[in-house]
């Protein structure tokens, strides 16, 4: 459970930092690849974690759940992409910050209809972040590219 909202933010920190590192791996050439038609490209990955987080975060604030969207109008190549992402960041990190640490027990009611607590939907953030650049990771992998190692470690050169 979340407890603080400051410690929160300062965790997501870290985690946005490790997702540009694999944004930052996509050639700009393959930034509207995609493994399959009608899959996320490249791009739509990261205008959705902008959008996601943002709608999350709304969400805990008390705003209504609305879905933004990951269209191409909303930053057409990878670079504008990335600009939308740290502006949905931004304005959600301000937004928190407004807000009394009272909301992360308030419940909300999401897509599915059910009420949560503000910190789930902060966790379920987090989860969703980590699930994308998974996949952008994969995607890389499958185009011949070595995604990012998370800490700078490779497993092969860990300890055993």
């Amino acid at each position: 459970m979340i407890t603080r909202l400051a410690d929160y933010l300062a965790y997501f920190e870290g985690v946005r930092k490790r997702t540009h590192l694999f944004i930052e791996a996509v050639p700009p050439t393959l930034a509207d690849w995609s493994p399959a038609p009608g899959e996320y490209t490249c791009s739509d990955i990261v205008r959705h974690l902008g959008s996601v987080q943002l709608m999350n975060w709304r969400l805990v604030a008390g705003e209504r759940l609305k879905y933004p969207g990951h269209a191409p109008e909303l930053g057409a190549d990878l670079a504008a992409a990335t600009a939308y992402l740290d502006a949905c960041h931004a304005e959600g990190v301000a937004l928190l910050k407004g807000q009394p640490e009272s909301v992360l027990a308030e419940k909300r009611v999401g897509q599915t209809g059910h009420a949560a607590s503000g910190w789930r939907y902060l966790l379920a953030t987090v989860e969703h972040e980590v699930h994308h650049r998974s996949q952008l990771a994969n995607y890389l992998t499958w185009l011949g590219h070595q995604p990012p190692q998370l800490f700078g470690v490779l497993m092969e050169d860990l300890p055993t």
